[in-house]
């Protein structure tokens, strides 16, 4: 009998699915909330996700950075109560690493606001079928903002294997 934990481990460890699955899987999900949610047929609007996959991964980013916000305080507690020299260099090591990624995090996380902050402007302002504003365009309004999107998802798949 196959240890089909180690399958599912094995899939989800792999870079296949933090740098192609994870980001498609919520591109189409995605999508079929919006189309779910607005009922058959599908209008060209709900493919429109880009925006929403941009401010999800800054989301997820923020919440990622917290997590290790925690964990660094926490190390540098027991950096403080140690009296073991060994396992004092194995913590030092350790908070070297966490605050290196942690301080990383932050500058990524403006850099990310502000290509939302971008992206939707230029949504707001190339995006839409002139005069009337009701239909997206398809390449710049769907498209370059959908790359946009999953090029964010892939940035939070970076910072979660790392």
């Amino acid at each position: 009998m196959t240890d089909w934990w180690r399958i599912i481990a094995h899939f989800l460890g792999g870079t296949y699915f933090r740098y192609f699955w994870f980001p498609i899987g919520g591109s189409l999900l995605g999508i079929w909330i919006k189309i779910e949610s607005r009922g058959w047929p599908a209008r060209r609007e709900d493919f429109g996700i880009g925006l929403e996959l941009m401010r999800s991964s800054l989301l997820m980013l923020v919440a990622l950075t917290s997590g290790r916000a925690v964990d660094l305080d926490a190390t540098y507690r027991y950096l403080d109560l140690t009296a073991n020299p060994i396992e004092y260099t194995m913590l030092a090591a350790h908070a070297r690493v966490v605050s290196t990624t942690f301080a990383l995090s932050g500058i990524v996380i403006f850099v990310m606001f502000l290509v939302l902050w971008g992206t939707t402007s230029f949504v707001r302002e190339c995006g839409w079928e002139r005069p009337e504003r009701t239909q997206l365009r398809t390449f710049r309004g769907i498209v370059l903002p959908g790359i946009a999107g999953e090029a964010a998802l892939c940035v939070v798949a970076f910072f979660l294997s790392s």
